[in-house]
């Protein structure tokens, strides 16, 4: 899907990236871009969950171009979008759930020895 931009996109989104084309990669994304700035409560709900959804997105693509073997950008995209809108109720989501779990586990057998 990427093909030779991948190795622009890595740098841009990189450890040593540029955060003004993050910001505007959000704000041209569908829906982040027409979102007011917060001007109460309620608003500022909703600008913070966008933020979230995008940012996360945004952040699982930068990760991709460091492990893009392993998925093609296109199964990325499908796998961010099954997330955020099925959430953890979903196989994926408690795959991540077990996943944790297991973790957890290891981690405290390792401490208690």
């Amino acid at each position: 899907m990427l093909g030779r931009q991948k190795k622009y996109l890595a740098a841009l989104l990189g450890t040593y990236g540029n955060h003004r084309f993050t910001d505007r990669l959000k704000s041209e994304l569908p829906g982040f871009g027409a979102l007011p700035e917060p001007v109460d409560k309620e608003s500022a709900e909703i600008f913070f969950i966008y933020e979230a959804f995008y940012s996360g997105a945004i952040a699982s693509f930068r990760s991709w171009t460091k492990y893009s073997e392993f998925l093609s950008s296109a199964e990325l995209v499908i796998l961010i979008s099954h997330s955020f809108f099925t959430g953890l109720e979903s196989e994926t989501g408690q795959n991540v759930i077990q996943s944790l779990k297991k973790m957890a586990d290891q981690e405290k057998e390792t401490t208690l020895g």
